[in-house]
């Protein structure tokens, strides 16, 4: 398919490829509606753009690979909504821009689903939601990624659920109009694992729950309301190189038995109270927790 346009109404499949099914494309417009890709489907999409509509990826062994496309979903859909859903098979993006409404930008969920993506970019218009979402034993590897999000209690990535992995390489993550003290730049709980390496946060890093383990290697964080960086629960963080920048609260802080920091080469510094009054520490260590 080449040079072809497609419209659905809201929530029915603009193109629905199943069994063993290959499909490639360039030059693509979609208004509405979903992609659908199930069963082995094999899709290949080049200068791809879906306005007020979704993928959403089932197959176990299915594939889909899109080198430069564009995702659009406005406020006026359902509050929640998600405008790349994986839940089983491979999918491969690149040079790929997402502009969510309220919701899920891109969301990996299940032990059969897998994400490469390089120079990816989610915005975040308002509400509540998730730039990235991998869960419930996913995989997610992502190389020069930007997630700006918007609205309290948003967050950039969410990283949750057993034997559920995230990998992150020159990993941007900034709200739109400043940090509020119930954004997160990262979440990683429920026993998730993370690896993260030239990542900068205008939001916190929080991890929370026993088995969570997260590597970072040339962390910066800065300006956020509440802890740069919070590790409870029995949670572990490895830092190598991090900056904690102007913190409201503290800049680091490790609480609870079986919780652990191991820090080389960590600068905190400009650390403020929060808003009450509270806190004001560069590093907080208590509750039987360990930093070395």
């Amino acid at each position: 398919l080449n040079h072809s346009s497609f419209n659905a109404s809201d929530g029915a499949a603009l193109l629905a490829i199943a069994g063993t099914t290959e499909l490639s494309g360039d030059s693509l417009l979609a208004y509405s509606g979903e992609l659908r890709g199930n069963e082995q489907a094999d899709v290949s999409l080049t200068n791809f753009v879906i306005w007020e509509g979704g993928f959403n990826v089932g197959g176990a062994d299915s594939k889909l690979s899109i080198d430069e496309g564009l995702l659009v979903q406005h406020d006026s859909l359902e509050t929640g909504s998600e405008s790349m859903t994986i839940t089983a098979g491979s999918v491969n993006l690149i040079s790929v821009g997402i502009v969510e409404g309220s919701g899920v930008g891109l969301q990996v969920a299940g032990e059969e689903a897998s994400l490469y993506g390089r120079d990816l970019k989610v915005e975040q218009q308002s509400g509540v939601g998730y730039g990235l979402e991998v869960g419930d034993g996913a995989y997610a590897s992502v190389d020069r990624m930007s997630i700006t999000i918007n609205g309290d209690g948003a967050s950039g990535v969410w990283v949750h659920g057993q034997n559920t992995e995230f990998n992150a390489r020159s990993l941007a993550v900034n709200p739109v109009s400043g940090s509020t003290e119930s954004q997160s730049g990262l979440v990683v709980e429920e026993s998730a694992w993370a690896t993260l390496e030239r990542v900068q946060l205008g939001s916190g890093l929080k991890l929370d729950s026993e088995f969570v383990d997260v590597d970072a290697t040339d962390l910066r964080i800065d300006n956020t309301s509440g802890a740069g960086i919070d590790i409870q629960g029995g949670a572990s963080l490895t830092l190598e190189r991090a900056h904690i920048e102007g913190s409201r609260q503290n800049g680091v802080r490790v609480f609870g038995a079986g919780t652990d920091l191991r820090a080389q080469d960590l600068v905190v510094h400009a650390t403020q109270e929060a808003a009450d009054g509270g806190g004001g520490y560069g590093l907080q260590v208590s509750g039987g927790s360990k930093a070395v």
